[in-house]
């Protein structure tokens, strides 16, 4: 952590309004760097031109203008402040002093250093991402965060006190701390398992809350391993998530209606790729837990979709990911329920006999789930 008590005796803090410019592309200037302490701010190219094309977003704990400190070149970018900010400015006369002294700042900005180098990489081997959107095309553009056929789901929830509880987080992308309303495992009452591992419980619906999203940046991710995100491309997930901050609404302490809680869900599936090594799997659990929400809000069309795209991401992960031995015989379950929800009676029958007699079958009330199931779809071929 940076020592910000001693950052204030090498550096000096300035405050920029909304519509600032903070630096200018161009410009031949003795500044230095700067750490944001409060507010956002924008870097573009060609600003205020017709041409002009959004390059980045920046929070609170990002810096910028290191490039041309170290170099001692003009500014490659234009910096304006979205709002009222607050920043900290390091010069180049103190930089080697402040790096000595703050060893975890110069790790970070080798770190993004490298993350701009591996992006450049990426655009020279020929990487299919699309070109930066000049901010005219980002205006006429609303991002598409959910698939075609969701539609609106604004379906109050009623949250039952005594079976909820204060959480606390950190987001692992921000560093900002916060509380969620969270169900209390020890007040859950089971009522019943489906074979595709959906459980039931007593006066509360825990998929509602299973999602978390920091208040702040929006990142989301299950609630069990929200803290345990490594987000590896952290400007790139800023960038992606502010995308949608104009127009979505996400959940305050608690989700207020079911819009906000499959906002969380295709959150957490956009964060899933830059803040988890299997994230294939992610994907697939979030499908998975989707196709019971559409069939809670009662859309035959949105379940069978996300039923289509679990069953997807459940055979890639199956395919390229080393699972655990103690978690293959319930992922050959929860593929064979997915292949007979699809009608693919042959390929489910084959799943629920691995989970039978592979050698990871070692749970006997998932060996019992899957005899009873295999016995079923017997039957069902039969007729």
């Amino acid at each position: 952590m940076i020592d910000l008590e001693q950052l204030k005796t090498m550096s000096s803090v300035r405050i920029f309004n909304a519509g600032d410019v903070v630096i200018r592309e161009g410009d031949d200037d003795d500044n230095g760097m700067y750490i944001i302490l409060k507010g956002s701010l924008r870097i573009c190219k060609h600003c205020g031109q017709p041409n002009e094309i959004l390059l980045a977003t920046l929070k609170p704990g990002d810096f910028f203008g290191e490039m041309s400190m170290f170099l001692n070149e003009p500014r490659t970018a234009t910096v304006v402040a979205n709002e009222d900010v607050t920043v900290l400015e390091i010069n180049r006369h103190n930089i080697y002093a402040f790096l000595k002294k703050q060893p975890s700042a110069a790790y970070n900005i080798i770190r993004s250093l490298c993350f701009r180098i591996q992006d450049l990489n990426d655009k020279l081997a020929g990487s299919p991402e699309s070109p930066p959107e000049t901010a005219a095309q980002t205006a006429a553009f609303e991002p598409e965060l959910f698939p075609e056929g969701h539609k609106d789901y604004d379906v109050l929830l009623a949250h039952r006190d005594k079976l909820m509880m204060h959480k606390s987080f950190q987001c692992p992308l921000c560093l900002h701390s916060f509380l969620k309303r969270v169900p209390r495992r020890s007040k859950l009452k089971l009522e019943k398992t489906d074979p595709d591992s959906r459980p039931y419980y007593t006066g509360i619906e825990p998929l509602h809350y299973e999602v978390i999203t920091c208040p702040k940046c929006w990142m989301s991710a299950f609630a069990a391993t929200f803290e345990k995100a490594f987000p590896n491309k952290e400007r790139l997930l800023y960038e992606s998530i502010a995308r949608y901050t104009h127009w979505l609404t996400v959940a305050g302490e608690a989700p207020k209606n079911m819009n906000e809680v499959f906002s969380g869900y295709y959150l957490a599936m956009l964060s899933a790729p830059m803040c988890f090594l299997k994230s294939k799997l992610v994907i697939a659990r979030l499908w998975l837990r989707l196709s019971w929400l559409y069939s809670d809000c009662g859309d035959a069309e949105m379940k069978g979709h996300a039923i289509t795209e679990a069953c997807k991401w459940y055979l890639e992960s199956y395919s390229t990911i080393n699972i655990p031995d103690d978690q293959i015989q319930r992922l050959h379950i929860i593929l064979g329920e997915l292949h007979l929800k699809q009608g693919k009676i042959d390929e489910a029958r084959q799943f629920y006999i691995r989970a039978i007699t592979d050698k990871s079958a070692g749970n006997p009330e998932l060996k019992r789930v899957a005899e009873d199931r295999a016995a079923e779809i017997k039957l069902l071929a039969r007729k």
